[in-house]
């Protein structure tokens, strides 16, 4: 995988349904997120994961190893948000590659809603 690899994550969705399998999914109970209908940031950065692992193709076995979030704006259910992410390093490591990847989700109108790191490892292959 080249370095600096510009990725195109798409646009997410953050209806209020999604955002409710979500929380199930997590077993959150907490019922701030659907009284203030404002998209938990962990949410967000869960669904990057998901483009991420679907853009990379990565093989079976990859585990996620780090993630690491910056929360700059709250996100409304339904509000329109993309994401984007550059491959910003990989190594090889014993019989594993690291392969970080720093990302951005902002608004349509390029608004940036939140940064990260994630850094998953995957089999190397000889």
């Amino acid at each position: 995988m080249s370095e600096q690899q510009q990725l195109n994550l798409g646009v997410l969705e953050t209806s209020r349904e999604t955002v409710i399998e979500y929380l199930e999914a997590v077993g959150d109970k907490n019922q701030l997120y659907l009284s203030s209908e404002v998209i938990p940031p962990l949410f967000i950065s869960a669904r990057i994961l998901g483009a991420l692992l679907s853009v990379l193709k990565l093989p079976s076995g990859t585990i996620h190893s780090l993630q690491e979030i910056n929360a700059l704006k709250s996100v409304q259910f339904g509000e329109k948000i993309q994401g984007s992410a550059i491959v910003s390093g990989s190594r090889a490591r014993g019989s594993v590659i690291f392969t970080t990847v720093d990302y951005t989700v902002a608004t349509l109108l390029g608004e940036i809603i939140q940064t990260g790191k994630t850094t998953v490892l995957q089999p190397f292959d000889i």
